[in-house]
């Protein structure tokens, strides 16, 4: 099964099955261009204009079944990954972030929790340049 990297700006970074249709790239684009994108978001709102193209709203609704069924799983896997491989702080940092490993996280229940840190979530889409995702991680 190939996979269609997904960065978030708190830096986690996914590997989303690409024959999902929901990760289809013309669906993806279709949605981008009818979404348009919230400045709701403070993270989205303190972003450099110039990466604002990268960035979207994150639709939840539109996540089907499935897609949280791959995300449990991903995250399952992380946890028992983590928690024998990574230093116990960098785990406790992960459970302290709030994301969820049941369900796709909400990018604004997210941003609630890593706002008290100075951080921000912005969704974007797919596989961005590695350039502008280093850049993400300045703002």
């Amino acid at each position: 099964m190939q996979a269609a990297p997904c960065h978030y700006r708190n830096g986690i970074t996914l590997a989303r099955p690409a024959n999902e249709p929901y990760f289809n790239r013309q669906r993806r684009m279709s949605m981008k261009e009818t979404s348009g994108i919230s400045l709701d978001n403070a993270a989205v709102a303190a972003t450099p204009k110039h990466l604002l193209q990268f960035a979207v709203d994150q639709r939840y609704d539109d996540y089907t079944l499935v897609d949280h069924a791959v995300w449990r799983f991903i995250m399952r896997q992380n946890i028992f990954f983590l928690k024998e491989y990574a230093h116990k702080v960098y785990f406790q940092g992960l459970l302290d972030t709030g994301i969820s490993f049941e369900r796709i996280p909400r990018i604004q229940e997210m941003n609630d929790i890593l706002a008290k840190i100075g951080w921000g979530a912005v969704a974007v889409d797919g596989f961005i340049p590695p350039a502008a995702f280093m850049e993400f991680q300045a703002y």
